[in-house]
Formats: structure tokens, sequence, C-alpha cells
């Protein structure tokens, strides 16, 4: 006789829906997916108010830009150039704080800021 029956199946199936804690397990998976899929959504909220928010302090409060337009030309910049922006304007870094960060004067920090804000102007302006 085959335990695999119609009915052996069947039988299996009631048990485990009876059981109280045969769903105990996966709803303790459900809730740490959802919560996973909550954090991820955060993250992907902060991040695009974060880009929003630099976006505006480049390229002013008057210009429309899309975040895929403005992420294309902020990814162009050499790595160095993005994070200084972003510990300046996202993170509001003050420039006395960069030069200790870099261990270089403020002068040279307000120097290498106008650098990047016009090489992210100029590919911004060589990019539309």
């Amino acid at each position: 006789m085959s335990s695999d029956s119609p009915k052996d199946k069947e039988a299996v199936t009631i048990m485990k829906v009876r059981n109280p804690n045969y769903f105990y397990g996966k709803k303790i998976i459900w809730n740490v997916y959802r919560r996973l899929l909550r954090r991820e959504r955060m993250r992907c909220i902060e991040q695009r108010e974060m880009l929003e928010c630099l976006g505006q302090r480049l390229l002013g409060h008057t210009e429309d830009f899309s975040v895929v337009e403005f992420m294309d030309v902020f990814n162009r910049l050499e790595e160095e150039q993005r994070k200084l922006l972003q510990m300046k304007y996202v993170y509001d870094f003050s420039n006395k704080e960069l030069a200790e960060y870099y261990g270089v004067h403020v002068s040279r920090i307000s120097h290498r800021l106008s650098d990047c804000r016009n090489e992210f102007r100029r590919l911004w302006e060589g990019g539309r």
C-alpha cells in the first residue's frame, strides 16, 4: 500500500492545519520578510530624498531634474568628488570639518568644492 495516496495526503494536510504551531514558523518568516521589505523601501526613499537634496543644492531650486538624470551625471564624477559633495551638501559637514578630515587647509576645501561644482555643472550641461 502506497503512503502517497490522496487520502493520506489529505489526512496529513488536515493534521497540519489543526496543529497551531504549523503556521507559527511560516508567520515568523513572513513577518521577517515584510520587515526586510519595509526597511528596503525606507532605504530607497531616504536615498531618493538624499539625491533630490543634493541635486537641489548643486543645480538650484529653479531647475527641474529627474533623479535618474542626476545620478547619471553624478556618477560620472570621480569618486573623491562625489564623496566631497555628499559630505558637504547631504551630511552638512562644514568646510572646517572637511579640512580636518582631509588634512588640508580650509581654503583648499573651498577650492575643491568649487572645482567639483563646476565639473558637475559642465557634465550636466554637456549631457542634456
